[in-house]
């Protein structure tokens, strides 16, 4: 194809009238799918994120159930070590009554402190406490019960509740066992209970792990800093078997029964040895994964830490999560944007073939520009906020000209401006100058004050027009308005000296109320809305005599707002231009 046919082409009329509308529907489908994209995948992670919120709770209750259970097996040793002797019947009715409230415990079971020297008198006190034929066992090789080797000391099963289920265990030396017998030292170590690391029960009848809670009786009912204190107070161990498969389904059958959840997988943390599958409730997968982190996801997983026990609880959602109903949104936007992408085509389309409608819409729009700019000359002319109201309600020629009111004028600038002006950067100026002044207007506005001018370093303002509530109101606003200003110099000193300007920076404050005359002053072009008159002249003077970070009001100010704040008298003054001296006030307080 040559250039000339190819420019040919590009110029086809057709081609000119459907290529916009193409690349739309193009950019239109492209955004769309982007769209799609990114509210799928937030959906699914706020789905997760519901999921995990959701899969908390069982996990809470499987915390809360451990927590209670401990509880209980520590209610034994307070009982034990508040008692000389605890015979059969005491300790079948008391853990009788802690079993029928904790489903998770499957025994309670005291193992007595047997030494080597006593072990055939004690089996001989067993059999006379009506177990017949009782001997301190330890597993064989084989799995069968057999008499214990000799070892210095034993710790067998004497006590057991239910003895229903539980009658292997009797006689049972937990020494002999190295799970078992770990978790036992470390209890006699520590003085504090222990969860041993997840095992074989004797008395297990479905094949399920379970972990034992030691927790140490001593005879003086407390432990002691040196071990050989301690194993000398050693009476015993009170044990509780915890059937793991029973306690998480008892803390979280009424969660995991519900449609909402999938697998569950709970593994015990064993340190250098890696994890251990200690339960599982499975749904979807079809393999046995060996730790936390060989299950797919999504899932939530949390971490369990009571006492010294550490479990990691891995809970999947159900096998079709998430559905297609909980994905609508993006889904929805998907073919929203699809057809707000056809309509888009098909408006640019209309657009092409509607050019005298949209230029008669242009006019119109002109027009509107036409009055909106008018307005927005009006606008220019005027700084303070309170006179916005009468111009936009087309009120603006009402403000024309000049009107005498009784006023209370405000001036405030920064002392030794001239002095700083030397000493900072221009920028630096500039900031502390516009930092002020931003300042001091938000407080002015937020009294309800006229602002009229900034003056080099100086903000005039005054109350009492275009609106007022009244001479003596406008004044006690007035030096209300002062007062804030001085305590936000406060803040704005520190934040100064923080930011690195070390010289203080400090504010003074003139107020005087009097007849002035207030309008509109100078040419079409340009005018101003300000105050003028030698009551203005009166403020700006005293201002310049006030005192540092205080609020200096004349005496006819003083008449307006004495009821209200403290003031103390200054000296009078002999203003220039004034006939009379001037009497001037420090405000105190208010």
């Amino acid at each position: 194809m040559t250039r000339a046919t190819l420019k040919g082409a590009f110029q086809s009329p057709i081609l000119k009238e459907w290529l916009p509308v193409a690349m739309v529907a193009t950019a239109g489908a492209c955004l769309s799918i982007i769209l799609f994209l990114y509210s799928y995948n937030a959906e699914q992670n706020r789905l997760l994120t519901k999921f995990e919120i959701t899969a908390q709770q069982p996990v809470l209750a499987v915390n809360k159930l451990i927590e209670t259970d401990l509880s209980a097996v520590q209610s034994i040793v307070a009982f034990y070590e508040s008692s000389e002797h605890v015979t059969r019947q005491e300790f079948k009715r008391f853990a009788s009554s802690i079993l029928s409230w904790h489903n998770g415990i499957q025994a309670l079971e005291w193992l007595p402190n047997v030494l080597a020297n006593e072990r055939y008198s004690f089996e001989q006190d067993a059999e006379l406490d009506g177990l017949s034929e009782f001997r301190i066992t330890e597993l064989a090789d084989d799995g069968r019960l057999v008499p214990a080797s000799w070892r210095p000391e034993y710790y067998p099963v004497y006590y057991v509740e239910p003895i229903s289920g539980n009658k292997g265990a009797f006689g049972f030396d937990v020494m002999s066992e190295p799970t078992r017998r770990a978790a036992l030292f470390h209890s006699r170590k520590s003085g504090k209970m222990t969860i041993s690391d997840p095992i074989d029960l004797v008395q297990k009848s479905k094949g399920e792990f379970g972990v034992l809670v030691m927790a140490p009786v001593f005879r003086q009912g407390r432990a002691f800093e040196k071990m050989t204190q301690q194993d000398k107070q050693l009476s015993g161990f009170v044990l509780a078997v915890l059937q793991i498969p029973d306690l998480i389904t008892a803390a979280t059958s009424r969660w995991l029964e519900t449609p909402e959840f999938g697998d569950v997988f709970v593994f015990a943390n064993l340190g250098n040895k890696g994890q251990k599958l200690v339960f599982i409730r499975q749904v979807t997968e079809n393999t046995l994964p060996d730790s936390a982190g060989a299950i797919s996801g999504p899932f939530a997983s949390y971490q369990i830490e009571v006492a010294n026990l550490s479990w990691q609880i891995v809970v999947k959602p159900p096998a079709k999560w998430p559905t297609t109903g909980d994905l609508w949104l993006p889904w929805s936007l998907l073919f929203c944007s699809l057809g707000l992408t056809a309509i888009a085509s098909m408006v640019y389309r209309m657009r092409q073939c509607g050019v005298m409608q949209l230029r008669r819409l242009a006019a119109s729009l002109q027009d509107k520009n036409k009055h909106l700019e008018e307005v927005s000359k009006l606008l220019a002319r005027y700084l303070p906020r309170q006179l916005w109201e009468f111009v936009l309600k087309g009120k603006g020629d009402r403000l024309i000209g000049a009107k005498r009111k009784r006023l209370t004028i405000f001036f405030g600038d920064i002392i030794g401006f001239t002095h700083l002006s030397h000493q900072l950067q221009p920028d630096d100026l500039s900031f502390i100058l516009n930092d002020f002044f931003s300042e001091m207007s938000a407080v002015g506005l937020r009294h309800g004050a006229t602002l009229d001018k900034y003056v080099g370093d100086a903000v005039v303002m005054f109350f009492g027009d275009p609106t007022s509530d009244g001479v003596r109101h406008d004044a006690v606003t007035c030096v209300n308005m002062a007062i804030e200003m001085q305590h936000r110099m406060i803040k704005l000193r520190k934040k100064w000296q923080e930011l690195g300007y070390l010289e203080p920076i400090h504010m003074r404050i003139g107020i005087h109320s009097g007849t002035c005359d207030v309008g509109n002053f100078g040419c079409n072009e340009r005018m101003s809305y300000t105050i003028v008159g030698s009551q203005v002249n009166i403020a700006a003077r005293i201002e310049k005599l006030g005192l540092p970070d205080r609020v200096t009001i004349t005496d006819d100010t003083f008449k307006l707002v004495h009821q209200r704040f403290q003031c103390a008298p200054l000296d009078e003054v002999q203003l220039k231009g004034v006939g009379r001296e001037v009497q001037l006030y420090s405000v105190i307080a208010g």
